[in-house]
């Protein structure tokens, strides 16, 4: 009714018909769970429209007469009084019964909507970064010769400094020249450059660098020689095909800045030697034959039993520094065997035998009589000396 919805139950007291479109006066109640219950209605009926003319006359309804209906009289409250027609019916908590007896006062409660309970959300606390203070910038100034320059890296007295496009240069630095950098340190211990100024004209005349070691590293165009860092440039002339682990010889010079330029570099090889001698001692692993060291090691293959005093042949390799290597020791003579003296014999006389020759009676010339003396030809001792073998061996690599 009205666009209410409105509950009709037993206890409901309908006066006349309802039909759509009547109006409707009436006391309700709110039970308080958002329903309305009808405790009295009245129904006007609706207004019937005005009949349409017709070419016919309409014949005129015959009065009924009037019936005398009982109907209950609306006990006198002290209620709010009915809104008039087409407004919105009043609304009361609870009904009250007519009584026959005297009116009473009955409290009307006006329907408030409850309240909604609207949730608020707290404020969250917002974690505000502080602004970190600027780092101070540390500075540095190297002084020295520029010893190379690759791409933004520019190495200054050993030390390697960034260069991008902030960096200021003058003067026209490059290597060789002598420079003044003034450097950022990061705190990682990174140098950037800020600027590169140079002060001096690179050094026109190098000075010679020779040196003899083993190749310890190759970087690109840097060799590492002993643990001299040598620039190896396309007019370097390499003899022998020089490479890492190799003993090699070195002709360079000292440019300005320090860099070091190899001019040739010659690989020093091992070189097979042979000779003979007499072994003279034998400490360890170092024999000296005929004066000359010699060292033996596990490569070393022995022919024979050598010992002091026994004539070797060698087959060694001598290496860049003139040291020799044994590779092959062969003995072809031992040592000669000590000769024990003989006892010298002794001399015995030997008698000679008498011989009594009777004389002839006639002078007989005496014919010479010469008495052959037996041989005492003592025999003397062989003295046989035993000659050592000597089987030469021949040296196979």
């Amino acid at each position: 009714m009205s666009g209410l919805e409105v509950l009709i139950d037993r206890d409901t007291r309908i006066i006349g018909v309802p039909v759509v479109g009547a109006t409707v006066n009436g006391t309700m109640r709110a039970p308080g769970n958002y329903t309305l219950i009808a405790v009295y209605v009245e129904i006007e009926p609706p207004t019937a429209a005005a009949p349409t003319p017709t070419a016919t006359p309409t014949r005129a309804p015959t009065r009924a007469p009037a019936t005398a209906t009982s109907s209950l009289s609306p006990t006198d409250t002290s209620t709010a009084p009915v809104p008039g027609r087409g407004g919105a019916p009043a609304i009361y908590d609870e009904p009250q019964e007519p009584s026959k007896s005297s009116p009473t006062a009955t409290a009307t409660s006006t329907p408030t909507r409850t309240p909604t309970v609207t949730r608020t959300l707290a404020p969250t606390a917002t974690a505000t970064e502080q602004p970190k203070p600027p780092r101070e910038q540390v500075t540095g100034r190297i002084i020295g010769w520029v010893e190379r320059i690759e791409g933004g890296w520019w190495t200054i007295e050993g030390k390697t400094i960034e260069c991008d496009g902030n960096t200021q240069f003058s003067g026209d630095p490059g290597v060789g020249a002598l420079v003044e950098a003034v450097v950022e340190i990061t705190p990682e211990g990174r140098y950037i450059g800020l600027s590169i100024r140079r002060i001096g004209q690179p050094n026109p005349t190098p000075s010679p660098v020779e040196l003899t070691d083993v190749v310890d590293a190759i970087s690109g165009e840097w060799w590492t020689i002993g643990g001299v860092t040598v620039k190896v440039t396309g007019e370097t002339v390499l003899e022998d095909n020089p490479g890492l682990g190799d003993m090699v010889s070195v002709k360079a010079e000292r440019r300005a800045g320090g860099e070091i330029v190899a001019l040739r570099i010659r690989a020093l090889r091992a070189i097979e030697v042979f000779f003979q001698g007499v072994i003279e001692s034998m400490a360890g692993d170092t024999w000296v034959i005929s004066g000359t060291p010699v060292l033996i090691d596990g490569a070393t293959e022995i022919r024979g039993a050598p010992e002091v005093g026994a004539t070797v042949q060698v087959k060694a390799l001598q290496q860049p520094d003139g040291s020799l290597v044994a590779r092959i020791v062969a003995v072809i003579e031992a040592p000669p065997a000590s000769i024990t003296p003989a006892a010298a014999p002794t001399e015995t006389a030997a008698p000679e035998p008498a011989t009594d020759t009777p004389e002839p009676a006639t002078d007989t010339p005496e014919p010479a009589t010469a008495t052959p003396e037996p041989e005492t030809a003592t025999p003397e001792p062989e003295t046989v000396t035993p000659e050592a073998e000597t089987a030469t061996p021949t040296l196979e690599s």
